[in-house]
């Protein structure tokens, strides 16, 4: 994994042009608000990197992320279909989203993504519309998000606050057996009965959560398995994952403690 991209760092250098524009008083605002975004753009063109930008059309718009062609041929990125957002290097947060290549005659991005996966990670970034997103290459599978512009106010790094876990917030404990840390698309944990009923099961019907670690957060994504006899829930894809990613082992408890309905807070105990 390479280190915190140029155009992400160089953000933040750009507080200082964002200053110079917002203390010119007899500017009007839309006239201080165009000249901003227009610096930060031209920044980014200098800045000695691949990257590409999007704008917020609405809160759920763009409902999917599409890559512009000229960005795939000089980076070839997607080279795999599974791939990842990150929107921090220090928590390492992953989004994953499902790329799809088009054919060249197609008039959109040469790939799109997954709306789950996009919408998903979109509900989880503090964009309004008008929003500029920049989007740079980490990896083969992996790009990074950054928040270029934000309309009406200076260009600012999405910093990511931990959440207060409320101590009568729904919870449940597991300890990990031999089925919960099989490598690779095996593992699973199974929710318990008693919790899922008192949330809903419908929660868990493939939905994409977030569970932040000991060490590090994952999306990982639940399922529901109903047969004549009873219900199951459980997380699934990307479970490994977080198992490995936090050094879990068999025999650990961990607590899991409902923050929203799409993020969970797991500690050891």
């Amino acid at each position: 994994m390479q280190t915190f991209p140029t155009i992400v760092c160089a953000l933040n250098g750009l507080h200082l042009l964002a200053n110079n524009i917002l203390l010119k008083q007899e500017l009007a605002p839309s006239t201080m608000s165009g000249n901003l975004e227009k610096l930060i753009l031209e920044d980014l063109d200098e800045a000695a990197a691949k990257y590409f930008t999007i704008r917020i059309a609405a809160k759920n718009r763009p409902t999917r992320l599409e890559v512009p062609a000229d960005f795939t041929e000089a980076t070839g990125w997607p080279r795999v279909a599974q791939c990842f957002v990150l929107t921090s290097s220090r928590s390492r947060t992953e989004w994953p989203l499902h790329m799809t290549q088009l054919s060249s005659s197609t008039c959109v991005g040469t790939a799109i993504s997954d709306s789950a996966g996009w919408l998903n990670f979109m509900e989880h970034m503090p964009v309004s519309v008008g929003d500029i997103l920049c989007f740079e290459i980490v990896d083969e599978r992996t790009l990074v998000a950054s928040i270029a512009y934000h309309r009406g106010r200076p260009p600012q790094i999405a910093v990511e606050k931990p959440q207060e876990v409320n101590v009568n917030a729904p919870h449940f404990r597991k300890k990990l057996r031999a089925s919960h840390t099989r490598p690779h698309k095996s593992a699973r944990l199974d929710i318990p009965t008693s919790f899922w009923r008192s949330v809903g099961a419908a929660k868990f019907d493939g939905s994409l959560l977030t569970l932040s670690g000991p060490v590090r957060e994952h999306v990982v994504k639940s399922g529901m398995c109903v047969t004549a006899k009873q219900t199951f829930c459980f997380f699934g894809m990307g479970w490994s994952d977080f198992i490995a990613m936090n050094d879990l082992k068999i025999r650990d408890t961990l607590l899991f403690t409902q923050v929203t309905e799409c993020r969970y807070e797991v500690k050891k105990e």
